[in-house]
């Protein structure tokens, strides 16, 4: 099956794909003249579209933390917040399977600060008659929005450019396009038999077959990544380039690396003994406490940043800060 999907993956649509500068630098000055958009997609955040100009297309985009720092959650309330103003996505979910996904992002939904539904009340099934009437009505907003979810585990690059290419087919003959594609995570991708049992390679395999599939495709690409323990060791531990896990092939292949950083996991995990250091803590851990932190560290089209936004882990809510 393997061997059949590498086969069908090779057979791409043929487009021209040489151009002479002349043609090019004209194409661009036509374009600036019309206001014809970018060639971007809408990340779902006002700052974060500021800060890149939104995920680029034909591109591969590397989002990376240690656990619980709030990579799925960034991308799932990014989706469905782009999905209101028409973009277009497939989220591939190689860890949790499509009702845990639904019940995040319905919780994602419904959020306020008062009352927010908690999705692991909704996956243990702990609401209320009047929660599940607000959870209805929620879900009566995200009827038709353009979001698909493919649960299938242990995908190779192939089997996802085939199951992409397939939803790109149906959307064309809807008149749409599709906008983003995203992979929950590099780890959960299966590696070809080319070179089992080298770690390293196989990961540079994954993101390098990520990267031309994005350029194929024309769309965003986004993969998730989980960092090595290194960060755990420093005193900072915000993350570095070098944390990338497996290969510094990542950071090679990727167009754009954004870290997530959520300092108040750390804060909520030590305690000091010194009464001014722990008062510290507190207070530092109370401003914190609802902070995720988008650190783009590599940036093909920009500089690099570090953005704050809100977030409510438990109920993946990510917003816009207030200006």
């Amino acid at each position: 099956v393997s061997a059949l999907d590498e086969i069908g993956s090779g057979m791409r649509r043929q487009r021209q794909s040489s151009f002479d500068l002349e043609v090019l630098t004209r194409a661009a000055i036509d374009r600036l003249k019309s206001g014809e958009k970018p060639n971007l997609v809408n990340t779902g955040f006002r700052a974060l579209n500021r800060d890149i100009g939104g995920w680029p297309r034909g591109q591969l985009t590397i989002i990376a933390g240690r656990p619980s720092m709030g990579k799925t959650t960034v991308v799932l309330s990014s989706m469905r917040q782009a999905a209101k103003s028409g973009t277009t996505s497939l989220f591939f979910s190689m860890e949790m399977g499509r009702q845990e996904v639904s019940d995040r992002i319905m919780s994602d939904a419904v959020f306020n600060s008062q009352t927010p539904i908690h999705y692991s009340r909704i996956i243990r099934g702990e609401v209320t008659p009047y929660e599940i009437g607000r959870l209805e009505d929620t879900q009566e907003t995200l009827l038709g929005l353009p979001m698909r979810i493919d649960d299938q585990p242990g995908l190779t690059a192939a089997e996802i450019g085939i199951r992409a290419r397939r939803y790109q087919d149906e959307l064309e003959r809807q008149g749409k396009t599709l906008d983003l594609v995203c992979v929950d995570h590099l780890g959960f991708m299966r590696a070809t038999d080319r070179y089992a049992g080298h770690r390293v390679h196989e990961t540079g395999e994954k993101t390098l077959a990520l990267k031309e599939l994005a350029k194929s495709l024309d769309v965003g690409m986004l993969a998730l990544c989980q960092l090595s323990r290194e960060c755990e060791k420093r005193d900072d531990k915000r993350p570095q380039l070098p944390d990338l896990r497996d290969s510094g092939d990542i950071e090679q292949d990727a167009d754009t690396v954004i870290f997530c950083f959520r300092e108040a996991y750390y804060l909520a995990r030590i305690q000091h003994k010194d009464p001014e250091k722990e008062l510290e803590r507190v207070t530092t851990l109370e401003i914190m406490e609802n902070i995720v932190e988008l650190m783009g560290l590599k940036t093909r089209n920009g500089p690099i940043f570090n953005r704050r936004l809100f977030a409510d882990m438990g109920s993946n809510a990510i917003r816009d800060l207030a200006a």
